[in-house]
């Protein structure tokens, strides 16, 4: 008997009202994940951060999380034939945290089930808002480019050089002006990335930050970026 292989799927910075924005589709094949259908993207797996803003104790328990665009549930679901420790229990009121899953949705409830929790900080919260900006932008442009009316296709021309130029100007900008650390340490492998990688040695040189290579294996953790052989990583685009 052939062996099912499962795929897992990437998971995309999203804004949590972007949760709410698209239809949710139930997979064509028996083994595929539920998904938004974002039209040129199908999305069921999602890297948000937020800060705790409610907390349920249950056999299963929950938190609420808020990116300052909405809300949304957490949810674990522990074996209770296994002695598993929640993670989701140990979320306090306040907390900025990161979270990774899959998008469900039960009861017309749409919720995330959780993959990976992580305690995060400010500075991470706005490194994801302006990644899920990126995301949102790139399916404005992707979306419109797929419309077959000829009419619709001028002006998709049009209104794609507006969101593209937006999106340059976000990724040009000058170094003191972008929002933090990790955004600025993404923009230099880029620069530096000739076609195999960036040197993490030049990286760190160039950037001038304190914590950088600290700040490099975040990013690899948050998959962000990866490494292409020892010492050279690529942003994952």
């Amino acid at each position: 008997m052939a062996e099912t292989r499962f795929k897992r799927f990437p998971a995309h910075y999203l804004q949590i009202n972007s949760i709410y924005k698209y239809d949710y589709k139930k997979g064509e094949a028996q083994f595929d994940p539920n998904y938004l259908d974002a039209q040129s993207m199908q999305i069921s797996r999602v890297n948000l951060t937020g800060t705790v803003v409610g907390k349920t104790e249950e056999q299963n328990p929950a938190i609420t999380i808020d990116d300052t665009s909405s809300t949304i549930e957490i949810r674990e679901f522990l074996d209770p034939n296994k002695q598993t420790e929640s993670r989701l229990s140990k979320q306090n009121i306040g907390d900025i945290i990161l979270v990774i899953g899959k998008i469900k949705e039960f009861g017309g409830q749409r919720y995330v089930q959780a993959e990976i929790v992580k305690k995060s900080t400010q500075e991470w919260l706005k490194y994801s808002q302006l990644k899920a900006k990126m995301t949102e932008l790139s399916l404005k442009i992707k979306n419109k480019q797929t419309k077959k009316d000829s009419s619709e296709k001028t002006e998709t021309k049009n209104s794609s050089k507006t969101d593209a130029l937006e999106e340059e100007q976000i990724m040009d900008a000058p170094l003191d002006k972008i929002v933090n650390k990790a955004e600025i340490i993404c923009k230099i492998i880029e620069e530096e990335d000739k076609g195999s990688g960036a040197l993490i040695k030049d990286i760190i040189e160039k950037s001038n930050i304190d914590d950088c290579e600290k700040i490099i294996n975040q990013l690899l953790e948050g998959g962000d970026i990866f490494m292409v052989q020892p010492g050279k990583v690529k942003v994952l685009n």
